[in-house]
């Protein structure tokens, strides 16, 4: 199924017969909730960080990670 940031999700034995790449998937996941949570809060990066639940440096340190403002 596609999860809510759009990114294709495996459950229970949907895991593609070839596999998949995990660490990729992660990456796209985290960016594009990154992106979701600057953009619903208008780019206030602490407010985004609230909408993740997480502490405001390591939301920062992922904004640098994957290059986004």
């Amino acid at each position: 199924f596609t999860a809510a940031c759009g990114i294709e999700v495996f459950r229970g034995d949907a895991l593609p017969d070839e596999g998949l790449d995990l660490d990729a998937l992660m990456e796209r996941i985290e960016r594009d909730l990154l992106r979701q949570a600057l953009r619903r809060a208008q780019g206030i990066q602490s407010r985004a960080a609230q909408l993740l639940k997480t502490s405001f440096r390591s939301f920062r340190y992922y904004t640098k990670k994957y290059n986004l403002k």
